[in-house]
């Protein structure tokens, strides 16, 4: 019998008893077979089973906790913010929205598992331990850098650089429409003496 603490001690796969008789062809053994290899996989995994249930169902009433309290973080942080920096607080507000989407289907999932056999918990949310700054179920404490609170000018300076360069541009591409213009007008003309001409 192979024991974990031998395998981990093994170095080589020379000390494998089982890799000492290349004579054999292992391949044709029972236990190589592929059915072989599905059923052994099928009867541990059924083993587990119950304990990763018993782990599942703790995790998906933290996962709920979790985006209850996210939520109505958010939410804190989109009401203290409108009335400090509305157009911040509109961002907050489309995190919320998207949150709130990807929430719903969380949700619509986590209570078909409910449904499941063997689930015994409960979907109503707890009350979190995590209690820190940034934390999902402390009160946000909203500060805006002062460089959101005034609206950003560029110094004059550079309005009139950016003035005369955009008037510079535009007179060029007038000067290409009408080039452009004359040209398609030669060659109309150039056609035309072609289709009139007697010959």
């Amino acid at each position: 019998m192979l024991h974990w603490e031998q395998v981990v001690e093994y170095t080589f796969l020379a000390n494998f008893d089982l890799l000492w008789d290349t004579h054999e062809n292992i391949s044709q053994c029972p236990w190589a077979h592929p059915t072989a290899h599905f059923a052994l996989d099928t009867y541990f995994k059924m083993c587990q089973a119950k304990e990763e249930i018993k782990c599942l169902n703790i995790k998906i009433h933290r996962v709920i906790t979790f985006m209850c309290d996210e939520e109505h973080f958010l939410r804190t942080c989109e009401e203290k913010i409108n009335n400090i920096h509305p157009t911040l607080g509109h961002q907050v507000s489309q995190c919320c929205k998207l949150h709130s989407q990807f929430n719903g289907s969380h949700l619509k999932h986590l209570h078909d598992i409910a449904m499941l056999p063997g689930f015994a918990w409960t979907l109503i949310p707890g009350v979190s331990t995590l209690k820190g700054p940034g934390e999902g179920s402390s009160e946000p404490a909203i500060i805006i850098p002062s460089s959101l609170l005034a609206p950003v000018q560029p110094p004059p300076s550079q309005i009139l650089h950016q003035n005369i360069l955009d008037s510079i541009e535009d007179l060029e591409e007038v000067e290409e429409v009408e080039c452009e213009a004359k040209e398609a007008s030669h060659a109309l003309q150039d056609v035309l003496e072609v289709s009139f001409d007697p010959v």
